[in-house]
């Protein structure tokens, strides 16, 4: 009896002994490998973090990247709604994830194949990047993600579900470019336009100019825009030579700037909650018109074009430049105050105030009034009235007369450096002579 005892104690040490042994080693062997690094971030952008905690964007592809301190066979991410998972039977998209990677092979666990992307995945020594998402319908809030190597747990963390928000501001409107009139060049917008991304995912911006595609163009132009990036860009326009002096509004809808939503999982269900085009309306002025000129409609749609400030000195002759275009005739008196009139040209013609002008609509008529400033730092003014059809308009170049036309001092520098100059010539050829004189005898 006492021998049947020991041999049960001894065959129930020896279990217990083995167990032991098998279980230190399973411990010793998941103590070997230890987790350094855990992100979390939507592809090209930032990790981000919402009440403390990590965040993943619902709908969205997703980089979940861990890094051990040494290889693991198999690496598993196990991905629940709140603090414990529900029980198998009620596990589906809403409210339960797991992905691994086994021994070279990747694979979604619960929901094979629709929330990842093998061929994104990628795997390192003691590095693992799954490319993976969750569902757009599941739940906000908070959610646990467990990870585990060989199936032992290395780590656990409160992770906070957010939803997409897709979000494209645009300012610095309207844009404003300003060309020469029949004439085939390109120019810059005067100012950029400003797009922001207010959304907390990618987009991929393009801008459509509809009917105007071979007129306009996006300068230095970069296609992503990440959340919370603002980017600017200058409208480059190619004028015409048939144009006209004039304005040419383009009306938001017309042309638009477009964001589309990136890394979005393919929804399962017909309708997709996440809005992926945004579009909003880019308005364009452009006047074509002479640099610095003032632009005014007169009846019959005929242009002048004149500037509305200028500077002179007291005493200088300077010629002020004025255009009219469209078809019509103008009768044109030009007066001034505070200054002298010399001269009044009309289409390169002298004239004497008022005249005649047939404007058409293929070119600019030129009329240039030449005048002098005859009082010293004081405001004068050259006014214009423009008759078309009985019907008159005025308008005004303001001149600001300044000091007399400064002097240039003569430059006595310049003339010591250049008798210094002639004096070593001299002295170089007199001793060459010299020289030359001493050999000959």
């Amino acid at each position: 009896m006492r021998r049947m005892l020991n041999k049960k104690r001894c065959l129930t040490l020896t279990v217990l002994g083995l167990l032991t042994i098998n279980l230190c080693s399973i411990m010793s062997s998941s103590a070997d490998v230890e987790i350094i690094d855990l992100s979390i971030h939507i592809p090209m952008c930032e990790p981000k973090t919402k009440y403390g905690n990590s965040v993943w964007i619902r709908g969205i592809w997703h980089f979940v990247n861990i890094t051990l301190d040494d290889e693991a066979g198999k690496v598993s991410i196990v991905f629940y709604q709140g603090v414990s998972p529900l029980g198998s039977e009620y596990r589906n998209e809403t409210n339960y994830y797991e992905w691994e990677y086994d021994d070279g092979s990747w694979r979604d666990v619960q929901h094979s194949p629709n929330y990842m992307e093998v061929g994104y995945c990628n795997h390192d020594t003691g590095f693992y990047s799954f490319y993976i998402g969750i569902d757009q319908y599941v739940e906000i809030g908070n959610w646990t993600l467990e990870l585990f190597a060989d199936d032992e747990q290395l780590h656990l963390e409160q992770i906070y579900v957010d939803n997409t928000v897709a979000s494209l501001g645009l300012k610095t409107i309207p844009v404003t470019i300003r060309a020469e009139p029949f004439t085939e060049d390109y120019y810059v917008s005067e100012e950029k336009f400003t797009v922001e991304n207010d959304g907390n995912v990618p987009l991929k911006l393009s801008v459509n100019y509809g009917g105007y595609e071979d007129i306009f163009s996006t300068l230095d132009f970069n296609e992503i825009l990440k959340p919370s990036e603002t980017a600017k860009y200058n409208i480059q326009l190619r004028s015409k030579s048939t144009w006209k002096p004039g304005k040419l509004t383009i009306k938001a809808g017309d042309a638009n700037v477009n964001g589309k939503v990136l890394y979005i999982i393919p929804p399962k269900k017909l309708v997709s909650l996440i809005e992926s085009n945004l579009l909003i309306g880019l308005p364009i002025n452009v006047y074509i018109g002479h640099s610095g000129y003032d632009l005014e409609i007169l009846a019959e749609d005929i242009i002048f074009q004149y500037e509305k400030t200028m500077d002179i000195y007291y005493g200088e002759t300077k010629d002020v430049f004025t255009y009219l275009s469209g078809n019509g005739t103008v009768t044109v008196n030009i007066t001034g105050e505070n200054l002298e009139i010399l001269n009044i040209f009309s289409g390169g013609v002298e004239v004497e105030t008022p005249f005649t002008v047939k404007s058409t609509n293929t070119s600019e008529y030129p009329i240039v009034v030449r005048v002098r400033g005859i009082r010293p730092n004081t405001t004068a003014y050259l006014y214009y009235d423009l008759e078309t059809g009985r019907e008159h308009q005025f308008f005004t170049t303001t001149i600001n007369v300044g000091p007399p036309l400064p002097i240039e001092e003569f430059n006595t520098t310049l003339l010591i450096e250049l008798l210094l100059i002639i004096c070593i010539i001299i002295a170089v050829v007199y001793m060459v002579y010299t020289q030359m004189k001493h050999r000959g005898k």
